[in-house]
């Protein structure tokens, strides 16, 4: 009797926990109240069940974790991928928590992509994934042995693949941001402000990791400073500091502040800026390049060899142009219409053509002497250089005088010397009549033949210098 009365008293109990539990009332733990849960709580469903420490329900990280079992750990344990994002909509599935796993049944739904672009789809019957944003283009097997490789950024950051994944769509112009100046306009590639960030864990997990510093969302990889990303504490809040591409400004991404290049190269373009960015320090003089020569020597202003550059939609993209005659790096000026960069096919390679600095000039000068009656006698004589000489820009082998004219100049193609540079003009009736610095106040030599330039800022100019150093008694035969 007693024995009876006990088995329907404890069956009277588990009806009612069952009741309270599972039942259709209001209790705390009853179905009427239960609460979704936040998509934005990346475990969710193994804080209640689906852990190694219930006894509820199964843990997809030890029945179905990696290789052919599946690969839940690479997902949700390396990844930090909520359930929600794979499993949309299951947790109120009524066969749900029945105890017989739903991947079979074609109504259930049991796996339900809630992602950024295309949600992409499960493929039962295979098991694998196809669509996802997460994957790009490629289909993937959930339970099979295959790799996957990150793809370059724009296989899915493009409107081709996902609007909603295209960064100049979603945060393109001020006061969105600024990729569209940068990727669009600029050419700037996605590695140059998120160097490495498609290898972080966080990536592909849903959740925007701009405000997150220790994520490295933005991570610069550009020439010299690779700069910083500061005072991102909020929606459209962040700014760039300390970064090449716009010198020492400090800019920010979602403003509709403006920057306009610096008024001079040098601003960026020198060793008290970045080292990276001298031409001096990287590209300065033998087989490294001729900047020294060119920049210190003959005091050439960047403009002379790159005119016009700076307004290239191709400057500050990180990207070296030289090998690219489409995009002007060397563009010369109005003093060589016709100089051109040649033969750049690879390092240590390129040369200077047809430019007027090394023989490609003609012109006239005039001078004036006096007549036999006194009177003012204009003169005009025409010179030009030789046109052969072609540098290389890392050849080792300088170049002489008589590369871009004759020493003594002499007319293109002719025996037949200048009147002034005529070794025998004045039939040398004084010492040192002929001597070059009595005319050209940067250059020195004996008897018309130059030896050595005395002021290179003078030199190759483009200008004619003639500053005569002797006085009228000098010149006695004209009288």
């Amino acid at each position: 009797m007693m024995k009876a009365l006990l088995c329907h008293m404890t069956t009277l109990a588990a009806t009612a926990i069952l009741a309270a539990s599972c039942g259709p009332s209001t209790g705390t733990d009853s179905l009427a109240t239960r609460q979704a849960q936040s998509a934005s709580t990346s475990l969710g469903c193994t804080e209640k069940c689906h852990n190694a420490s219930s006894t509820i329900s199964p843990d997809p990280l030890k029945t179905n974790g990696t290789g052919t079992a599946g690969k839940h750990i690479e997902h949700v344990q390396e990844r930090g991928i909520s359930c929600e994002v794979c499993h949309s909509g299951y947790y109120y599935t009524p066969t749900h928590m029945n105890g017989v796993l739903d991947t079979g049944n074609q109504m259930v739904n049991l796996v339900s992509m809630d992602l950024v672009g295309p949600a992409g789809s499960w493929e039962k019957t295979a098991g694998r994934c196809s669509g996802v944003a997460c994957h790009g283009t490629a289909i993937l097997e959930w339970y099979g042995m295959n790799t996957w490789t990150t793809p370059v950024c724009i296989t899915c950051h493009t409107s081709g693949f996902s609007s909603a994944l295209d960064p100049v769509v979603t945060n393109g112009t001020p006061p969105a941001g600024r990729h569209e100046k940068h990727m669009t306009a600029r050419g700037i590639a996605c590695e140059r402000c998120h160097d490495q960030y498609p290898t972080r864990l966080t990536h592909m997990n849903g959740k925007m990791d701009a405000v997150d510093p220790m994520v490295n969302l933005m991570q610069f990889a550009i020439v010299a400073n690779a700069g910083s990303w500061i005072n991102d504490n909020g929606v459209m809040t962040g700014q760039c500091a300390n970064i090449s591409c716009h010198g020492t400004d400090t800019l920010s991404w979602y403003g509709n502040s403006t920057w306009t290049l610096p008024a001079v190269c040098t601003t960026c373009h020198a060793a008290s800026y970045a080292s990276e960015l001298d031409p001096l320090v990287t590209n300065g003089s033998s087989t490294t390049g001729k900047h020294e020569k060119h920049v210190v020597g003959y005091n050439y202003a960047c403009s002379k060899c790159h005119l016009n550059y700076p307004t290239r939609t191709s400057h500050g993209n990180g990207v070296l142009d030289t090998q690219d005659p489409s995009l002007h790096l060397i563009l010369f000026d109005a003093t060589s219409p016709t100089g051109t960069w040649v033969n750049d096919t690879g390092a240590r390679a390129g040369a200077c053509s047809l430019v007027s600095c090394h023989g490609a000039y003609s012109g006239t000068f005039t001078y004036y002497s006096i007549g036999g009656d006194g009177s003012n006698v204009e003169n005009n004589v025409p010179y030009a250089g030789n046109i052969g000489a072609m540098p290389g820009w890392y050849s080792t082998t300088g170049l002489g005088c008589s590369d871009c004219h004759g020493n003594p100049p002499t007319i293109p193609n002719s025996t037949q010397k200048y009147a002034w540079h005529s070794g025998s003009h004045a039939n040398n009736l004084f010492a040192g009549s002929n001597d070059c610095q009595l005319c050209h106040p940067n250059a020195v030599g004996p008897n018309g033949i130059g030896t050595a330039i005395t002021d290179t800022t003078l030199h190759v100019n483009g200008t004619p210098n003639v500053q005569v150093q002797w006085d009228s008694h000098n010149c006695s035969c004209h009288f």
